[in-house]
């Protein structure tokens, strides 16, 4: 379970280090559409072996996690990304919320908050279905 946790902690900090790296050259304005190029470099060796593991009859829940997982992570870490970037206008507002609001524009700031509930919700779902389920099971 240690190795398991640091192998977890190794990969979040890696795919932060690309994400803040890459920052400039990855397509899109704001911090979450940025990390979506990372996010589907992530998921697509999870989605080979997630055939691999179909054709095996293995077990699979666990990999739709870890995908989910790894997107919302860049995804906030995008947006702490665009207010730190923002930070020097921080006195003209009266707090971080205002702050990212003028960052993505009224328009943009509802689409931007709905995309990290879906994913909220989305990881939500998977840990309601592997609790229903009993869990991973064994391999």
């Amino acid at each position: 379970m240690l190795t398991q946790l640091v192998l977890w902690q190794i990969g979040y900090a890696a795919a932060g280090f690309l994400l803040g790296a890459l920052w400039q050259e990855l397509p899109g304005r704001r911090g979450p559409s940025k990390a979506i190029p990372l996010a589907v470099a992530y998921a697509a060796p999870i989605g080979l072996f997630a055939l691999g593991n179909w054709g095996l009859d293995e077990e699979q829940t666990s990999l739709a996690l870890a995908a989910v997982a790894m997107l919302l992570i860049l995804t906030l870490t995008g947006v702490m990304m665009d207010l730190e970037t923002f930070s020097g206008e921080r006195p003209y507002w009266h707090s971080r919320l205002s702050l990212l609001r003028s960052i993505y524009q009224i328009r943009y700031i509802s689409v931007q908050l709905a995309w990290i509930l879906a994913q909220a919700a989305a990881i939500a779902t998977i840990l309601q279905y592997l609790a229903d389920n009993g869990g991973v099971p064994p391999q």
